[in-house]
């Protein structure tokens, strides 16, 4: 019996970073486990640090989880050193975080969302689709995609703000978001 697992179009984040999107055609859409990424950072010398700076969402949770190595995740102000054996991060909508690799330690977690949806899949193509994203494409992605950047000072009016006037006005130079998520070789990723 074949897997009801989709992976979709991988994603290279940078060099020694990658990003792997996957669909459980076998789990109600709403379900936690529905759709997920799994990312990873190498460690080698040579490799771009993976890290993603203090951002929120509005309308999403996120569930991180170490499947090996260690990362920092920074949420709601505080350092959390992941590893498998600390079991899954929730990171509730509305609360800052970010997360970097340990220069030189190879980590692989996954990030899955309460709702599920593609809307994560759709969102991390788009941001990723020329590559490393420019920062009017950044901007435009995070405006369509529940993403929204912690500017200092901790006021998140603030944060909306910034966010929706740089992403409003990216959307006058930048390519527009995908209405649906690209898959590999039409569909033929079922694993």
């Amino acid at each position: 019996m074949a897997s009801q697992v989709e992976e979709l179009l991988p994603i290279a984040l940078a060099k020694g970073c990658s990003m792997r999107i996957f669909i459980d055609h076998s789990k109600p859409e709403d379900h936690v486990d529905h759709n997920w990424t799994e990312n990873t950072y190498d460690g080698k010398e040579g490799s771009e640090l993976l890290a993603i700076p203090n951002h929120w969402h509005n309308y999403h949770d996120e569930v991180m989880e170490v499947l090996s190595g260690t990362i920092k995740f920074f949420v709601g102000g505080k350092e959390i050193i992941a590893t498998p054996a600390n079991g899954p991060v929730l990171i509730t909508r509305g609360t800052i975080h970010g997360f970097t690799a340990i220069k030189g330690q190879q980590v692989t977690f996954t990030e899955k969302n309460i709702p599920s949806g593609d809307f994560k899949a759709r969102f991390f193509q788009d941001l990723f689709q020329a590559g490393t994203p420019g920062l009017l494409l950044a901007f435009r992605a995070f405006y369509d995609g529940d993403t929204y950047i912690a500017v200092p000072g901790g006021f998140k009016v603030v944060d909306q703000i910034v966010t929706s006037f740089f992403g409003l006005l990216a959307k006058l130079f930048v390519p527009a978001k995908p209405n649906a998520v690209k898959r590999i070789a039409d569909g033929s990723s079922v694993l």
